[in-house]
């Protein structure tokens, strides 16, 4: 063996999620471990990542647990041998040298798609081709901050370097659906990318955690193509590796936000910036949000509705002069509103609002009495979205609506840009993340897996034991 195919060996710890079905559909997951090995020297394109942080993400559930008597996506994909087979050789491409079976393990076993890790090693791909990827920056220039539409050439190479952050991006992504020459007119974002027909001739979309590409809940050290990565900027970076265990949160959001962005394409696109918001839910994504306004509609007013005092309070802390917020008693019909309308009228003179986003799953009706006439309402996320009852055949609204799935191609990249302004221009609208009460943080081992089984048996909820509240499970290794 000669010196540029020596190999490394690495013990991978990995949640190994199982589900079954015993009169009920359940979910088991274990802390596993296995012996990988891969080449020491990384072939160009792939950097060697130690993980530090990974998150959970409600979306999931659907994906692991399913509903009804159908398997879940995630049963039928780990039975899937043609599938397995399929998408084994992209992972094996990074450098691993250890038999498939033991990759393929960690590929079906490891859940999720948020988190980050440090890069121990590297060797950039200088052959490989540049790609105009969309951006939306933060900038003052002479008025108010707004978010400003940039076209970046990237090979998806730079901003990497020994010792330095990456956040792992949800999906593998191939370069025509990264490129911002392929704007879906729909979304405002780059087309997303069909597992079923490739016209393009471009490799499908590979999702972490979903059996098509190891997924973010491990420990250990492995080769990771750095086009599946995000650079963090150098200033946000030296903030978090400052105090890791309290900031990495940050590093940890990046994904999530990449959300927020995606949600707000159509409205970006077009340059429109809403003068009043409403937001229903206090959960994390709903504080995400506040941060997101900061930059892209800094002079909004803005009212968030919520379960729970603490988690409104935290929220409210991103700007407390631009938030208003308010306890609801959670019940889906209009009644369980009304004091948003009276926050919308104290503060914008009109009981609704241009842009309304629900995060929780609530009926058409409830919401529509708080959007303006060609106001916009965002349907957070699959969970929420695919709860939205559809009439049958065509009916014109006064309002105009989206339905929002998760990340766009490469908006991560805007996310890192965005905490970086944040950091330097307003500090203050991060801090409250550090301290939200609706996030809970555990260990990567034993105890981790068995927060993460509670948490898919209870159907996404998870109860912090210090403060009672449901919270999100963010573990770090």
């Amino acid at each position: 063996m000669n010196h540029n195919m020596a190999t490394e060996a690495s013990r991978i710890g990995f949640l190994d999620v199982q589900i079954y079905e015993n009169g009920r559909r359940s979910a088991h997951v274990d802390f596993s471990h296995t012996e990988v090995e891969y080449q020491r020297n990384p072939p160009p394109g792939v950097g060697i990542v130690q993980m530090r942080q990974w998150g959970s993400c409600t979306s999931e559930i659907g994906y692991y647990m399913g509903s009804g008597d159908v398997p879940s996506r995630f049963m039928q994909d780990s039975a899937n041998e043609h599938k397995l087979h399929q998408y084994l050789p992209r992972t094996l491409a990074a450098g691993f040298t250890s038999d498939p079976a033991d990759i393929q393990r960690i590929m079906v076993g490891a859940p999720f798609h948020e988190g980050w890790g440090i890069i121990e090693d590297l060797l950039e791909d200088h052959q490989r081709p540049n790609v105009p990827v969309q951006m939306y920056v933060p900038t003052n220039g002479s008025g108010p901050v707004h978010l400003e539409r940039r076209i970046v050439p990237m090979n998806f190479q730079s901003g990497f370097r020994s010792g330095s952050m990456a956040v792992l991006n949800p999906a593998y992504l191939c370069d025509w659906h990264s490129s911002a020459e392929h704007i879906d007119p729909s979304t405002g974002w780059p087309e997303q990318c069909n597992r079923n027909t490739h016209p393009h001739g471009n490799l499908p979309k590979a999702t972490r955690g979903h059996t098509e590409a190891i997924g973010t809940a491990t420990s250990g050290k492995m080769p990771m193509m750095l086009d599946s990565l995000t650079p963090i900027p150098h200033y946000l970076e030296e903030f978090i590796l400052t105090d890791p265990l309290r900031r990495g949160i940050l590093a940890t959001s990046l994904e999530p936000l990449a959300c927020v962005y995606q949600a707000h394409g159509p409205l970006l696109q077009r340059g429109e910036v809403p003068g009043s918001i409403a937001v229903i839910g206090d959960g994390p994504n709903s504080l995400l949000m506040m941060q997101f306004y900061q930059m892209y509609a800094p002079d909004a007013s803005i009212v968030v509705v919520g379960k729970n005092r603490e988690k409104l309070d935290a929220i409210q802390r991103v700007n407390p002069d631009q938030i208003r917020t308010v306890i609801t008693d959670g019940r889906a019909e209009k009644e369980g509103y009304d004091d948003l309308s009276y926050a919308l009228s104290e503060a914008t003179g009109s009981n609704r609002a241009d842009l309304v986003i629900p995060t929780v799953a609530l009926p058409r009706e409830t919401i529509e009495p708080f959007v303006k006439d060609e106001g916009m309402v965002v349907w957070w996320a699959a969970s929420v979205s695919e709860n939205v009852a559809e009439d049958s055949g065509s009916k014109t609204r006064p309002y105009r609506e989206f339905h929002s799935y998760g990340g766009a191609p490469r908006a991560e990249i805007s996310a890192a840009a965005g905490y970086e302004w944040l950091l330097k221009e307003r500090p203050d609208a991060l801090e409250p993340l550090f301290n939200y009460p609706g996030i809970y943080h555990s260990e990567m081992s034993q105890k981790g897996a068995t927060d993460v089984q509670t948490w898919l048996n209870n159907g996404g909820r998870f109860i912090h034991p210090e403060n009672g509240l449901s919270a999100k499970l963010v573990v770090s290794v």
